[in-house]
């Protein structure tokens, strides 16, 4: 079975991703994607348009939205992905971090300022797009965040922690 087909029939129908899509698939339609606005540039800088090759594949060749993030992560809380065994070596990290925290199987692993395990990933970075996910799976929140624009380094976790501090008081609050 190709990769992208197992990938698909097994997370992503699961998880309930709707807006994931590898690119040059016929779903990718070009009047939903963002056009990247960082520094370099390629062909127009549309995903639709750049050159692919077999290696973006493992490390990226996906395209996905906030919302499918979130739906990603309300996947990970139950079993329709992985069994509690698995959830637990996912969510554990692997190799200690010299900043802090641990490196797990595709996240970092650590501790937010609240004091709440968070796991975080981020990607992007061609030609203008950005994206981060931060999750805090005690609070049950998640925050994802993508861009097109090239913000300044650090900016989309200020934001990421910011929005989950708003969380936090307006639970707090009920």
């Amino acid at each position: 079975m190709p990769w992208t087909k197992y990938l698909r029939d097994e997370l992503f129908v699961k998880a309930g991703l709707k807006e994931t899509f590898f690119f040059g698939e016929p779903c990718f339609h070009r009047g939903a994607i963002a056009i990247g606005r960082g520094g370099r540039t390629e062909r127009g800088n549309s995903p639709d348009d750049w050159l692919l090759t077999w290696s973006l594949m493992g490390n990226g060749g996906m395209i996905s939205t906030a919302g499918d993030l979130w739906r990603w992560c309300r996947a990970l809380e139950g079993d329709a992905l992985l069994d509690a065994a698995h959830r637990e070596r996912l969510f554990t990290g692997q190799v200690r971090l010299p900043a802090g925290g641990a490196e797990g199987y595709g996240w970092i692993c650590a501790t937010a300022p609240s004091g709440e395990t968070q796991f975080e990933v981020a990607g992007g970075d061609d030609f203008g797009f950005l994206a981060l996910l931060t999750w805090r799976p005690k609070s049950r929140v998640c925050v994802a965040l993508t861009s097109n624009s090239r913000p300044p380094p650090g900016s989309l976790a200020v934001v990421a922690e910011a929005l989950h501090a708003k969380v936090a008081a307006a639970s707090a609050r009920k």
